[in-house]
C-alpha cells in the first residue's frame, strides 16, 4: 500500500497506477472480511431450505387439518388387495 507522501514523489502515470493498486488492495481486504459473514449466511440458508423441505414432506403425510393421509404402504395395500383390505389390517 502506497502512502500519500510516496505518491506525491511519483510521476503522474505511475501515481495513477499506484492509486489503482491501493484501491485493489482495499477491495480485497474488504472482501476477505466479508467471507466469514457470507459463510454464516450460506449455512443459515441451507438450514432454512432443509427445514422447509422437511415441513413440506410432513404436510404430504399429514394434512393441514391434522388427519393423516394415506402412506405409500397403505396405497400399495389398497391397490393390491382392494379397499376392504385396509379395514382388515
Amino acid at each position: 500500500m502506497y502512502k500519500k507522501k510516496t505518491l506525491r514523489n511519483m510521476a503522474p502515470t505511475v501515481r495513477k497506477v499506484a492509486r489503482i493498486i491501493n484501491d485493489l488492495d482495499s477491495a480485497i481486504r474488504r472482501l476477505k472480511n466479508l467471507t466469514d459473514d457470507l459463510a454464516c449466511l450460506e449455512a443459515d440458508s441451507r438450514a432454512l431450505h432443509n427445514r422447509t423441505t422437511w415441513e413440506k414432506a410432513a404436510e404430504v403425510h399429514v394434512g393441514q387439518d391434522g388427519i393423516p393421509k394415506h402412506t405409500p404402504i397403505d396405497k400399495a395395500t389398497e391397490i393390491l388387495f382392494g379397499e376392504d383390505a385396509q379395514d382388515e389390517l
